[in-house]
This record gives structure tokens, sequence and C-alpha cells, in this order.
């Protein structure tokens, strides 16, 4: 049945011509399981017909139109054009991580007697004075 049933479905959801009538009339001569299932299909076609968003359709043919008559960019055209629109969407996200880390240095660091720096301190490491420093730098 699965074969016959693959065998109907070029059939369903169009107006057939008089010899796909006929070939689809000999198909379902005397096999009433084959019937149907050929009117279950015609059943299932016509409800979905009926039922189809015409809404949906048109507006993304349209943006694809537009896309595929709009001008074709080549290789590195195309690339810079990536990376601009990438490197603007990131444009403020930076700015508020420069804005973010100058404040953090001008707070922070201004101290001298920090114990250690964010990043030291994550590490796990001592805080580096001057006399650290010139200590090490010295070895």
């Amino acid at each position: 049945m699965p074969h016959d049933r693959d065998r109907l479905l070029p059939f369903v959801g169009r107006t057939l011509t008089d010899a796909e009538s006929a070939e689809l009339e000999r198909m379902l001569a005397g096999r009433p399981a084959l019937r149907a299932e050929w009117e279950r299909l015609r059943a299932l076609s016509s409800t979905l017909q009926a039922h189809r968003a015409d809404g949906f359709a048109t507006p993304i043919r349209a943006r694809v139109m537009d896309r595929l008559r709009a001008p074709q960019e080549t290789g590195a055209e195309g690339l810079a054009t990536a990376l601009q629109t990438l490197f603007v969407r990131m444009e403020l996200a930076a700015l508020v991580a420069i804005v973010g880390l100058a404040v953090h240095n001008l707070t922070v660091m201004n101290d001298p007697y920090a114990a250690a720096s964010w990043v030291e301190a994550l590490l796990g490491l001592p805080g580096t004075t001057l006399e650290s420093l010139l200590l090490f730098g010295a070895m």
C-alpha cells in the first residue's frame, strides 16, 4: 500500500487531464483501500488549500526578489560591508567597556596602598608595589 500511495501523490491537488484521469481510474479499479486513500488525500488537499495563508508568502517573496535584484558585492566589498556592520553593532558595548575600565583605573590604581589589582586578586597574586618591582627587577 505505501508504494501505491506514492503513485497517487502526483495526482493530488491539481486538475487532471483526461489521460491522467484514465490512468488514475485504472489504478483505483477494484481496490477499495486505495480508493479510500485517494479520497482521504483529496480531502486533505482541499482542506489545506482552503486554509492556506496567502499573506505570509507575499512579504517573503518580495524580500527575496529585492535581494536578488540588488547589486551583488564581490569578495573584498562583501567582507568590508560585513565587518563594518559587525563593528557598528559592537561600538556601544566597546565604548561602555572603555569608560568602565578608565573609571576603574582612575579610582583603584591611584591608591598606592591597594593590596592588589583585580587581575592580581583574581589570579591570587600578591600586590605589586614599587619596592617589590625594584626587588624583583634587580635579580
